[in-house]
């Protein structure tokens, strides 16, 4: 891979940044057509699986349905991401339900965090990332928790069944990402095979659930739940 001077590497950071601003408005909408809700009710699954008085933290949060979950809870939430349009989305919907977030405006790439979380959750995020910088990735979000800290994800679950219902799971992937890709500068890439690369970033998985789309529809989104060993 060829080396990104830091100048460029900004100025590339800061076009994704515009690209999501732009975004904002539309991206529940896109996710609720697009899984019949299944997106949702990950969002909140996520949520719920937060303990109350934790320390949270929502990476590239979205318009931060997980994490307004998480704070009726009682969660202490911080929420970070690259655009300022999403931050702002995100904060509306955690204060409207009683809660008090950190708002955290960077590039998980140049985050560094100055206290451990107790968790952090990645919901649809990973898959902005290629294969070869996923691991990269989820160390550092291995670094933003603490010795038997958790990280929450839901995402795209990995090909299964026959031949046909690995191709129409495929599809079903490849269609938003190529959407996101072009207009959001997301990677392209084939759905990640999540349990692996966990592992080796020294996760542990320990629970692990589908979701389907429509409610009815096939299985093709998860949720998994992992401890850092250490």
């Amino acid at each position: 891979m060829p080396t990104i001077s830091a100048s460029k590497g900004r100025t590339l950071v800061i076009d994704v940044a515009r690209r999501y601003n732009r975004i904002a408005p539309l991206y529940d909408q896109f996710a609720a057509l697009w899984s019949g809700g299944c997106i949702a009710k990950c969002h909140r699954k996520l949520g719920e699986r937060l303990t109350p008085g934790e320390r949270a933290l929502f990476v590239g949060a979205g318009s931060g349905q997980d994490a307004a979950h998480a704070a009726m809870r009682g969660v202490d939430t911080a929420i970070l991401d690259i655009s300022s349009s999403m931050l702002t989305r995100a904060a509306r919907r955690v204060r409207a339900v009683g809660g008090n977030p950190e708002l955290i405006e960077i590039d998980i790439r140049e985050y560094k965090a100055n206290t451990l979380f107790d968790s952090a959750v990645v919901s649809f995020f990973l898959n902005v990332f290629d294969d070869d910088e996923l691991p990269t990735i989820l160390k550092l979000l291995y670094n933003t928790i603490r010795p038997d800290g958790r990280l929450l994800v839901a995402d795209f679950s990995a090909p299964q069944g026959s031949t046909l219902a690995r191709f129409l799971q495929r599809l079903y992937h490849d269609i938003p990402m190529h959407v996101f890709s072009h207009i959001a500068g997301n990677a392209i890439h084939p759905i990640h095979r999540l349990s692996p690369v966990l592992k080796s970033a020294g996760l542990t998985v320990t629970h692990r659930e589908t979701a389907r789309i429509f409610a009815v529809g096939p299985a093709w989104l998860e949720i998994i739940e992992c401890r850092r060993l250490c």
